[in-house]
């Protein structure tokens, strides 16, 4: 039979004592749990989202209107995170975007081979394209921030099968706070990512 007698009366353990040590156990994190929340404050929000319009989008059948009206709406600034890119209608999307004055700027996961293909086809229709850092093991984030001030984030790829086949869910939200969150991880890994080079 083994004891604890640290600087406390020896506790029993075995068959003649476990409710004992339970109860013991049980108190003492009772008596922790207390004194951490009386005496160390949470953390406060950091982002204030009372104000913010969420919806939900589901595919398939509503992420790509969705994204569509999104980009379309863009006045002046895109910039997107993703991990695959291959939706041809949201690659026109973008390309459009970028003609008409709208700075676009894509950052995506290097190991996927369909993102080389889409990169030079964004590059060429005047969209800035980065690759990711491999400090990562992949960036699998999916986002995208409009204007600073509306983000679109959640599971959906931009692919064929994330838009029309496969059962993904995400977010719009509109919210400045919101967004410069995003675009704060955005602007720091598009720091650190590699220009896109033929």
């Amino acid at each position: 039979m083994s004891t604890f007698s640290r600087g406390f009366s020896p506790v029993l353990i075995g068959p003649k004592r476990p409710l004992v040590l339970l109860v013991v156990v049980a108190a003492l994190s009772f008596i922790a749990g207390f004194i951490f929340h009386a005496f160390v404050p949470l953390p406060s929000a950091s982002l204030n989202a009372d104000a913010a319009l969420v919806r939900p989008v589901f595919s398939p059948g509503q992420s790509e209107p969705v994204l569509l009206d999104l980009i379309d709406s863009a006045d002046a600034r895109l910039d997107v995170m993703l991990y695959q890119f291959s939706y041809t209608p949201l690659q026109v999307a973008l390309a459009m975007a970028a003609a008409r004055g709208v700075t676009v700027r894509v950052l995506m996961d290097p190991k996927i081979d369909s993102n080389l293909f889409v990169a030079e086809k964004l590059v060429q229709s005047g969209v800035r394209v980065r690759w990711a850092s491999r400090s990562f093991a992949s960036t699998h984030a999916k986002f995208m921030v409009v204007d600073r001030k509306a983000v679109f984030v959640g599971s959906t790829n931009w692919s064929r099968h994330a838009m029309q086949l496969n059962r993904e869910a995400a977010v719009s939200i509109e919210n400045i706070d919101v967004a410069n969150s995003f675009e704060s991880v955005f602007e720091t890994d598009w720091n650190i990512g590699t220009p896109w080079t033929p």
